[in-house]
């Protein structure tokens, strides 16, 4: 339950202010679709996960770096 209450980013903020603006226009309008869009925002707001799931979307940086050689392109004749 700690975990919920900290490290409020502004991306988390701003997650959780669109889940309500949703919602409260899924009530007013009746679309179930804003009513998903709604719910999927306020839970990514509110449990601090996102689609790509807990790592998020970040990529290894610990790869080993490639080494190209080029070669001189030399037509046949």
């Amino acid at each position: 339950m700690n975990n919920l209450l900290k490290d409020w980013s502004t991306g988390r903020i701003i997650q959780l202010l669109a889940g309500i603006g949703f919602g409260v226009y899924a009530i007013i309008s009746k679309d179930n679709l804003f009513y998903i869009l709604a719910g999927l925002l306020l839970l990514q707001g509110i449990l601090n996960i996102s689609l790509c799931g807990a790592a998020g979307c970040a990529s290894r940086g610990d790869r080993q770096k490639k080494v190209y050689e080029f070669k001189k392109y030399k037509p046949e004749k």
